[in-house]
């Protein structure tokens, strides 16, 4: 593979919650705006000028917030002085003015349709495969939403290594990983110690690895797909030594 390689990703967003992970930049190697995101779809999708009444994009932030966006109508916070510009737009919670913000390959956030019965709403992402070598990504809550930054599917078992997690031989007892689905349901995962379901037969090649819910065999094909997320959940946060780090799975 060569720089600058451009490519795209489709999807669909059939439920009322659907989450997101940015992971092309422009082809001129900038990070897209959220305005650039997404193609306007006046049938599919619902637009107005106060924020309960349309479609979302909600941010995640790294402290387990987020920033609040909504579709725009055109219309001012009174229903009137329509602007045909504006219609279509993301603008922030409380405004009516299209918002200047950037979304770099890793941003990861929900996309929350106000009528979900309007039907199955297609989405594409395209840009330039992004180089972005290892990525460290701060948990510092119990709740982490964290996107796949990279242009090829993110293998739990192969991209991801935890330092300082708590492991173990039961799901509710170590840190997961729930990986969204395209219809608002999880895969659920968690981090192995090594032993059986009753704490005996200790296999070193196991100890640190995802194992699904209900198994203590490692997942050898749970991935985080491209262009989507998952929730990393910490059973104890007073690790201070913790940390979560990516690796590329490809080079360029």
């Amino acid at each position: 593979m060569s720089a600058n390689i451009v490519g795209y990703n489709t999807g669909t967003i059939e439920s009322k919650y659907q989450v997101f992970g940015v992971n092309f930049t422009k082809a001129d190697g900038t990070n897209y705006k959220l305005n650039e995101l997404f193609t306007y779809d006046s049938e599919k999708m619902t637009a107005a000028h106060a924020f309960s009444d349309g479609d979302q994009i909600q941010i995640a932030n790294a402290t387990g917030g987020y920033a609040f966006y909504y579709l725009l109508d055109g219309y001012n916070g009174k229903g009137k002085n329509y602007n045909a510009e504006n219609e279509g737009k993301w603008g922030p919670s409380g405004s009516t003015t299209p918002a200047d913000v950037d979304v770099a390959p890793g941003t990861v956030f929900w996309y929350v349709r106000k009528d979900a019965t309007k039907g199955a709403l297609p989405v594409t992402f395209a840009g330039a495969v992004t180089d972005l070598g290892t990525t460290e990504l701060p948990v510092t809550s119990k709740y982490r939403l964290i996107g796949n930054p990279y242009s090829a599917p993110l293998y739990l078992n192969q991209h991801i290594t935890v330092s300082g997690g708590t492991k173990a031989h039961a799901f509710s007892d170590g840190d997961q990983i729930q990986i969204a689905n395209t219809t608002g349901g999880y895969s659920f995962y968690y981090l192995l110690d090594g032993y059986n379901g009753k704490g005996k037969n200790y296999n070193a090649e196991n100890d640190g690895k995802w194992g699904p819910t209900g198994s203590t065999t490692p997942a050898a094909d749970a991935c985080i797909p491209v262009g989507k997320g998952a929730w990393y959940v910490r059973k104890d946060t007073t690790d201070s030594s913790f940390k979560v780090t990516l690796t590329q799975p490809y080079s360029l």
